[in-house]
């Protein structure tokens, strides 16, 4: 049994044009899916109707959570979700965001797992700076760390590896793996060829988009 099945998913901005009709897809404990497409495809808005974001009449779906029949509105707390937008408070420090995100997620062992993600990352030594001071790279590092550590079983990644450089590539994609083997699930969309991940499946939205 699949642990999320999405069935006949479709969705309209306008209720004419679908962005996405007859979608099917099936996502398994320990599986690590890539989502690829041109822009303009549905990728983005999948991943925002799976948490909820998006929910109006023009969506249509039918999804099962371990067989039993759900809403993604009334699941989405089982998901983290990383954004092609990375959201920080630019005036406080790394330290500070960290801690303001443990108040939101409000998990034992959030912090020290942000931190370990953060070392990993090579992020460890710039948490006492203002997040003003922080490359694209460095800010999506340590957006990545502190949703990763957020307890989930799904999570959702919007182009992660965009501003990273080979070797944060590299440590992202060995998290990654190292938490799949705990029962995690990855929905990853990428446009990167080097992201340096094995993936399980990989769906394309554009080919989607064509037979549609």
């Amino acid at each position: 049994m699949a642990y999320l099945q999405i069935e006949n998913l479709r969705y309209s901005y306008d209720g004419n044009k679908y962005i996405l009709r007859n979608f099917n897809l099936s996502i398994n404990k320990n599986e690590v899916i890539k989502i690829i497409g041109p822009n303009g495809s549905g990728k983005t808005t999948f991943l925002k109707i799976l948490m909820g974001i998006i929910d109006d009449e023009n969506l249509v779906y039918a999804a099962y959570l371990n067989g039993k029949q759900v809403k993604f509105s009334d699941i989405k707390f089982k998901f983290s979700y990383v954004p092609d937008r990375i959201y920080l408070l630019e005036n406080l420090s790394g330290f500070k965001n960290i801690k303001f995100f443990s108040y939101i997620f409000n998990e034992n062992e959030y912090t020290k797992k942000v931190y370990e993600f953060c070392n990993l990352l090579n992020m460890d030594m710039y948490l006492k700076q203002p997040i003003l001071e922080y490359s694209a790279g460095m800010k999506q590092k340590l957006f990545i760390a502190m949703m990763l550590a957020k307890n989930a079983e799904l999570y959702l990644m919007d182009e992660p590896f965009n501003s990273l450089d080979k070797e944060s590539k590299v440590a992202l994609a060995n998290i990654i793996c190292e938490m799949k083997k705990q029962d995690k699930s990855f929905l990853i969309v990428s446009h990167s060829d080097n992201d340096k991940l094995m993936y399980d499946k990989i769906i394309d939205f554009g080919f989607l988009q064509k037979a549609n």
